[in-house]
């Protein structure tokens, strides 16, 4: 009787040691998880504001600023007619 007491007691310490070690596993895992998504969040804004910023620079007005900022001349367009064909002797 009292071997079956120890075996039953060192059975249950070793399933709460096993379950403190597995918990612990989980909570680490959970922290990494939690580290990576908040990583992902801080990049995604990040992502948001340089497109925002290309937008800005690549759109017509602010290439129209610059280009009158370093004194370029808006061209006109000129109709061209057609060129004659040369006659076949």
């Amino acid at each position: 009787m009292l071997k079956l007491k120890f075996l039953l007691l060192f059975i249950n310490l070793a399933l709460l040691g096993g379950q403190f070690l597995l918990t612990s596993a989980y909570s680490a895992s959970g922290r990494e998880l939690d580290g990576i998504s908040s990583q992902l969040s801080a990049i995604s804004i990040q992502n948001n504001q340089l497109r925002l910023a290309i937008w800005n620079k690549s759109s017509l007005a602010s290439i129209q600023t610059s280009a009158s900022g370093l004194n370029f001349v808006q061209a006109k367009a000129v109709p061209l007619s057609p060129l004659s064909t040369a006659l076949a002797p």
